[in-house]
């Protein structure tokens, strides 16, 4: 901020931030006032940005606005803008509602991390089924971190790296969770070879559908990148979904997937599963509610469980930490 003109006696100029970019988020305001000693020209005023910790977002801009006064004229220019560069690589990874966040009414319950960990297991299926070596999908999915947590605007998924973060609560319209293909009828128009949607009165009618986001992010760890939006909009690595929308992978789709397997029956039992995922579902009985861990006799074929939690302090740049950790269960069809 530069002083001109009558140069004696000390002044306070007050000024406010504005633009795109988030106090406490994207950076700390340096206050909202500087003072000019006597004959002082010049003040320097600078707001400390803050580290994303790995979240990749969009450029966004800051603005510092001169505020009129009785004790100065404000001159021109009144204004600064700078960009704040995303420098963390996103790899171009989210998978975002081709809607508007909804925010207003009485929120839905946020998802727990027991709740994704079959979903991860199901994904892998749908990317094996596709042609991708079961072997390379595994190791992927046991070196990935997932964490829930508050994403902004109509973010439902995003994957750096081996991190796979999930909203917790579908931008506010609620997460449909089953993990089978159509859950017992829940989807049942096909809107294509890879797309199904559900019809008003199905339980996934108004939601985002967690199986679609999470085989989504696996296609990320597997290393596909998103599709801009015209692009097969009804693939699975589609960068825009809507609401009451399913998705699977195209038979061949990913890397090694030159031999598509047979895909998963629609409604297929646990057990109906064994040969795709290594693991006798049969061998113990089917917890398909509140459990955190696979069935009985499961555990040592899957192996270890990625990681998965709620963050214990978010991360800057996250809003929030979800809330305690809700119940679930399935059809007792399954």
């Amino acid at each position: 901020i530069t002083r001109s003109g009558e140069m004696s006696g000390s002044v306070t100029v007050y000024f406010s931030w504005g633009g795109s970019a988030v106090d406490g988020t994207d950076y700390t305001e340096s206050g909202y006032s500087v003072v000019f000693a006597d004959q002082q020209t010049t003040q320097t005023v600078t707001p400390t940005l803050l580290d994303d910790d790995g979240y990749g977002e969009p450029d966004e801009d800051l603005s510092l606005n001169l505020e009129a006064d009785n004790h100065y004229v404000v001159g021109s220019p009144s204004s600064a803008d700078v960009t704040i560069i995303e420098d963390d690589d996103s790899g171009g990874s989210s998978l975002m509602l081709n809607l508007p966040p909804r925010e207003s009414g009485a929120q839905p319950a946020s998802i727990a991390p027991a709740q994704v960990r079959p979903f991860l297991q199901a994904a892998a299926r749908e990317w094996e089924a596709a042609g991708v070596d079961p072997a390379f999908v595994q190791s992927r999915l046991a070196a990935a971190t997932v964490k829930i947590t508050d994403l902004p605007g109509s973010l439902l998924g995003e994957t750096t790296d081996d991190e796979i973060w999930l909203d917790d609560n579908a931008a506010g319209y609620g997460w449909f969770v089953d993990d089978r293909r159509k859950d017992g009828g829940a989807f049942a128009v096909a809107d294509g070879p890879t797309e199904r949607l559900a019809l008003p009165g199905s339980p996934a009618y108004g939601h985002a559908d967690l199986l679609t986001a999470v085989t989504h992010e696996v296609g990320h760890l597997l290393g596909l990148p998103d599709l801009p939006p015209g692009i097969e909009p009804q693939d699975i690595m589609a960068l825009a979904i809507g609401l009451s929308t399913r998705r699977f992978p195209a038979p061949g789709e990913g890397p090694q997937g030159d031999s598509p397997r047979a895909r998963p029956d629609e409604n297929s039992s646990d057990a109906a599963f064994a040969d795709l995922t290594g693991v006798d579902w049969a061998a113990g009985t089917p917890t398909h509610g509140t459990g955190s861990e696979p069935p009985a006799g499961a555990a040592a074929a899957l192996g270890t469980w990625p990681d998965i939690g709620y963050l214990d302090e978010p991360a800057a740049g996250l809003a929030g930490v979800v809330g305690a950790k809700h119940s679930w269960g399935f059809e007792a069809d399954r």
